[in-house]
């Protein structure tokens, strides 16, 4: 009796201890959030099975196609067969949790060219944690950022605003005519996609700048945890529900500040949390100015922990990619099995089709870049800007191990499997090869989600090509304008001379339209069809163009 009540000491002041070290860093820790009744449920497993073809994550939505982090954007990432569409975090001055990856709006919306706000612009300096101190005074630094941030506006302000395309190299077909939506919308939104197609889709959401919103008053994991109860994510009245070999988690939670993880481990436990990474070598910051959370220390860089300390609290990690393409492959593929062996996902960040952004090892050619990491390194899902060609490359990689498995079969079932191989759906899974293949080659496409298998966009490959030549997203940013410039002028007749974000809007889940309909089905009425038309635009011209490349 004596010993148990030395171990019940014990695990009282563990929490205790805990809870200090956090307040060293300046922000209180918090117990663990029994209230729901869940809290003995640990995360089911984000890694998959090496049979299991990889995930998809659309970064920031398909923003490739569409100014990023709207619900256009998302949708039309469902539509192209994501398993996870990946909302960024930010809050507004009345406590509401809105979609953006920076704190600071100047780079995403219309914010600078509101001359309502002009007056809103400021700078707000604090000490920086990780420069060198005065060798005198023992003072840190001052680092000043300058910005339209978040938390200066109100919701109902946020929502005057239009997005914008970040990168000026993409297409800005798209900029002033979608809203910021809030993470209540982007759940709203799902929950009805998922209804309209048949499959689950995956909320992978991330925390930005937890400590930077912490200094000026603000408390973001809190909220993040009450719009998760409000909503019902398997956070208040029901068991989490489990992903399986073909379901995606219903939410995932993601951060780069290990502090900020390790106190969403106590209140939420059964709810998947990935470890962000960034690369030693290049030092990507994840907001705004130079990175606020680089400055006050609270980023965490692949080597600055061990997976084993990771895996302590995380299900997951999300390193830069150029953490795996500046080693040798040897060693990156040893990262990830280690990783495996520890249960920890692997999902590095973020691919791009445009040549600037491919890692130097691949030469400028993306779809080279995502097969290796699919494939010779075996993660479990990529974040990726245009998903479609994910999808693609994958569709490839079955094609490709299907018709090595053929080699050891007869001629007569050989020219009947490359037939199936070949057709539009690719849903045969792969013969069983007795050559010893790579475990992530083996994946198969077999799936409980439709003929077109998992995920799969509503294109096939064709002859084997998975890209589309470096010329034909200019031949669609012509067409999308065109197309788009004749549907403003017959939705101008439509609505009657009402605003135009107004008829926009009307298209998308919730939005306020004239018909004042929430259906995200095409055609629900003549305002709703207009706008559907529009945002959907990608969706019908990609595949239209990859088949044309072809």
């Amino acid at each position: 009796m004596r010993n148990f009540s030395f171990f019940y000491l014990l695990c009282v002041l563990a929490p205790i201890v805990d809870h200090e070290a956090s307040w060293c860093r300046g922000v209180k820790a918090t117990s663990v959030d029994t209230s729901s009744g869940f809290a003995h449920f640990r995360p089911a497993s984000l890694v998959l099975p090496s049979t299991q073809r990889p995930h998809v994550i659309a970064h920031r939505g398909a923003c490739g196609y569409l100014p990023e982090h709207t619900l256009q954007a998302y949708r039309l990432a469902i539509d192209l067969g994501v398993e996870y569409i990946e909302p960024d975090l930010v809050l507004t001055k009345d406590g509401h949790l809105i979609c953006r990856h920076d704190v600071d709006l100047s780079e995403t919306t219309d914010v600078s060219l509101r001359p309502e706000f002009a007056g809103r612009r400021r700078n707000i300096t604090f000490p920086s944690e990780v420069a060198v101190r005065d060798p005198v005074t023992g003072a840190a630094p001052l680092v000043s950022v300058e910005g339209f941030f978040s938390f200066d506006f109100t919701l109902a302000e946020i929502k005057t605003l239009r997005a914008k395309q970040r990168l000026t190299q993409r297409s800005s077909t798209y900029n002033g005519l979608f809203q910021v939506p809030t993470l209540e919308e982007v759940v709203d939104m799902v929950r009805e996609a998922e209804g309209a197609t048949g499959r689950k889709v995956g909320i992978y959401a991330e925390l930005k700048e937890p400590y930077f919103f912490h200094l000026n008053g603000f408390d973001i994991e809190s909220k993040v945890v009450e719009v998760l109860q409000t909503k019902d994510l398997g956070v208040r009245s029901s068991p989490p529900h489990l992903p399986g070999p073909d379901v995606p988690a219903p939410l995932v939670l993601q951060c780069f500040d290990p502090y900020t993880l390790r106190r969403l481990a106590q209140r939420i436990p059964h709810v998947p949390l990935v470890q962000l990474l960034l690369s030693p070598l290049s030092k990507e910051h994840s907001s705004v100015g130079q990175g606020v959370s680089h400055h006050l220390g609270r980023e965490a860089t692949f080597g600055d922990m061990t997976l084993p300390e990771i895996a302590a609290y995380a299900s997951g990690i999300g390193p830069a990619k150029s953490v795996f393409t500046s080693m040798d492959p040897a060693v990156a593929r040893a990262v990830v099995d280690e990783a495996h062996e520890l249960d920890l996902a692997v999902h590095p960040w973020t691919f791009r089709r445009e040549a600037m952004y491919v890692d130097t090892p691949f030469q400028a050619d993306s779809d080279e870049e995502l097969r290796f990491f699919f494939e010779s390194l075996n993660v479990d899902a990529l974040f990726v800007e245009f998903p479609d060609q994910a999808s693609m490359v994958i569709e490839k990689m079955l094609s490709d191990d299907s018709e090595a498995a053929l080699e050891d079969v007869s001629p007569e079932i050989a020219q009947a499997a490359s037939a199936a191989a070949r057709s539009s759906t690719l849903s045969t899974a792969p013969l069983p090869s007795r050559r010893g293949r790579s475990s992530r080659s083996n994946r198969s496409s077999s799936s409980s989600h439709g003929e077109t298998g998992r995920g799969a966009p509503a294109f096939s490959v064709t002859n084997g090509k998975t890209s589309a030549p470096k010329d034909v997203m200019a031949e669609m940013d012509t067409m999308w304008s065109s197309a788009l410039s004749a549907l403003r002028s017959l939705a101008g007749s439509v609505v009657g001379g009402k605003d135009r974000s107004l008829w926009m809007e009307g298209g998308v889940c919730g939005g306020e339209g004239d018909a004042g309909t929430s259906s995200c089905q095409p055609g629900a009425c003549s305002v709703d069809g207009v706008a559907d038309a529009v945002y959907r635009l990608p969706c019908l011209a990609v595949p239209w163009f990859r088949r044309k490349a072809a």
